[in-house]
């Protein structure tokens, strides 16, 4: 998987678009996949991943390529993961934002 820091979702998506698109270390581009996970860091920021997919030209059997330098890209192993959904109301998910939901989420599963 990919994921990359990022202040709003079209910084994000740009970032993880271009590795897709063949901007990385070798040069390949990938088909692109879903979904796409956004969650607040644990310091603070915001996270936005991929998961790597195809490559475009059919090969396989190799790891994906590293980064650009610079790219503020990672490559990171992404087990498999459960997913409850809520849906939010509100445009702008700040961090105490996500609080809330998060709170009423866990309410909701605990039932």
């Amino acid at each position: 998987a990919v994921p990359t820091t990022y202040t709003n979702r079209g910084d994000g998506i740009e970032k993880l678009a271009k590795y897709f698109d063949g901007v990385n270390a070798d040069g390949v581009q990938f088909a692109s996949t879903q979904p796409l996970f956004m969650w607040h860091g644990e310091e603070g920021g915001k996270v936005m991943r991929l998961r790597v997919g195809k490559r475009v030209d059919g090969e396989t059997g190799s790891l994906p390529p590293a980064p650009e330098p610079g790219s503020e890209l990672a490559l990171t192993v992404a087990g498999g993961n459960a997913v409850a959904v809520i849906v939010v109301k509100e445009q702008n998910v700040t961090p105490d934002v996500a609080k809330v939901y998060l709170s009423r989420l866990r309410e909701m599963l605990a039932e």
